[in-house]
């Protein structure tokens, strides 16, 4: 009975009652692996992964078979994109329970991140077959579908889902299929049923209302969304529409009124889409113009400075970008605000091939969030490559690898520092993994170049070749050059 109370606690966010419950009991029986679990869930309940997975651990000492342990142990490793360990927890899981759907989910969320779609496609459906109900199951594969762009069963099951769940979500999603497949017309009817059906979601009015603008029905949707100014909720993100349209139109005295007020109204989630509109509106150069000016609408807010920063630097302003920073790190006073803006430091930094600084702001970035392998990733990359320096990139290098052991852009990372070193044969094996997961232009580059190093001419030329037909329009023109110096060099 206590542990059912402490679980409904944790559930409930009654921490230090299910803390102090747990600790009880762990004070009267120490080897209660049960406790313990549930002590690593009240952790992971708070954030504290670290803390929660030392308590798993423990409780998986004292019973190897305790699935409640594995399950939650499991979902930490997804969290940290980990997803080896995490597959291994889940299917220990799963053969002492059975096909738990829980289970099931988790498990094949795992097998798709590692790239297996094919097993977590089987997965799915043995769970829906077990239990059509179980929603996440029927979420999955249609993300599955939806990606492959297999349209027949992606709209099969979707018919499916709009039937049995009562939830906007099928609705919008079938939008995102015909604006995929470039069909406007059915995408609004897809808009309209969901609203039909759905009349309060907030969710469901905004993108029927950017469905109609992307349909070039701005009367519309300015209508639509007039109807929605005075709602306490919806007021914010209905402005920034209303915004955005007259700044199209440039009715800019209207624009402005109505983006001044979402800006002075809206919660911190409703700020990215408020900023986006303003984009949309005004063009991004001169949204950044008005921002700066609407600032005296949020003057402590460093999330909005570091939103404009970033929209900034995509202008290729980095000076600006990095002034708008400088305000963001004054009004940042958490470890969670401090990692970004330092991050974002990092990044302006680079782009500017001011190297030492970048290294420096993501080195400072760490210090808030040392266990982040995103962090670690760019700054491994700035030492082996920018600064010459891998011996210093490789500690970093190897935990993110550690942290995301099936992110191909981590393990590239490694693989980059590796053939710095010189140590070309383990080169070859990162970048051969990394390739084997996502086959990009520059990641097939790389396992050429440490063929070429390693002295196997003929592997090297096929990557190159290979290389050069994965080539995207988003590819750097120096990326291409590149590959094509390499081939000239092996003829």
């Amino acid at each position: 009975v206590s542990k059912l109370r402490a679980r409904y606690l944790i559930e409930a966010s009654q921490i230090p009652e299910a803390l102090a419950l747990v600790s009880a009991m762990i004070a009267e029986d120490p080897t209660d692996h049960e406790a313990i679990a549930l002590l690593g869930v009240l952790e992971a309940h708070q954030g504290n992964n670290a803390e929660a997975m030392a308590r798993l651990n423990e409780a998986l000492d004292l019973n190897p078979n305790f699935k409640t342990a594995l399950v939650e142990r499991g979902r930490i490793y997804l969290t940290k994109g980990d997803f080896l360990n995490a597959r291994e927890d889940f299917e220990r899981a799963r053969d002492l329970a059975g096909m738990d759907s829980q289970i099931g989910v988790q498990l094949a969320i795992a097998y798709k991140q590692m790239g297996n779609t094919g097993e977590a496609e089987k997965i799915y459906n043995q769970v829906i077959n077990a239990d059509p109900m179980y929603e996440p199951a029927v979420r999955g594969l249609l993300e599955i579908y939806f990606e492959s762009r297999d349209w027949t069963r992606f709209s099969n099951l979707l018919v499916d889902g709009q039937r049995r769940f009562d939830d906007p979500y099928y609705y919008l999603v079938e939008a995102e299929m015909w604006t995929e497949r470039s069909d406007a017309a059915k995408m609004l009817e897809a808009m309209e049923n969901g609203v039909e059906r759905f009349p309060a979601e907030p969710e469901m009015i905004r993108a029927h209302l950017l469905g109609l603008i992307y349909a070039g029905r701005r009367d519309e949707a300015l209508a639509m969304a007039g109807k929605y100014l005075n709602h306490a909720k919806f007021s914010p993100w209905a402005k920034a529409i209303c915004g955005r349209i007259y700044a199209q139109r440039a009715s800019f005295p209207e624009a402005e009124t109505m983006f001044t007020e979402a800006l002075t109204d809206a919660s911190p989630d409703q700020l990215g889409f408020i900023l986006q509109q303003t984009a949309e509106g005004y063009g991004l150069g001169p949204a950044i113009d008005k921002l700066e000016e609407w600032l005296v609408y949020r003057p402590d807010d460093w999330q909005v400075l570091t939103v404009i920063s970033a929209m900034t630097r995509q202008t290729g302003d980095y000076d600006r970008s990095l002034d708008f920073l400088e305000r963001a790190a004054a009004q940042a006073t958490d470890d969670a605000s401090k990692a970004s803006v330092n991050f974002l430091f990092g990044q302006n930094y680079y782009s500017l091939g001011r190297w030492e600084e970048s290294a420096t702001a993501y080195e400072l970035a760490l210090t808030y969030d040392t266990d982040n392998p995103m962090i670690m990733n760019d700054l491994a990359y700035i030492y082996a490559d920018r600064l010459d320096n891998a011996e210093a990139a490789l500690p970093y290098a190897e935990e993110a690898v550690r942290l995301l052991p099936t992110n191909p852009q981590v393990i590239d990372t490694v693989g980059w520092v590796m053939y710095r070193l010189k140590r070309y044969d383990e080169a070859v094996r990162y970048f051969t993994r990394s390739v084997n997961i996502t086959p990009t232009a520059i990641s097939r580059y790389h396992l050429g170049l440490a063929y070429e190093a390693n002295e196997e001419r003929s592997s090297a030329m096929r990557q190159y070749e290979q290389a050069r037909e994965a080539l995207v329009p988003s590819d750097s023109d120096e990326l291409t050059a590149d590959i094509n110096e390499a081939l000239k060099r092996l003829e």
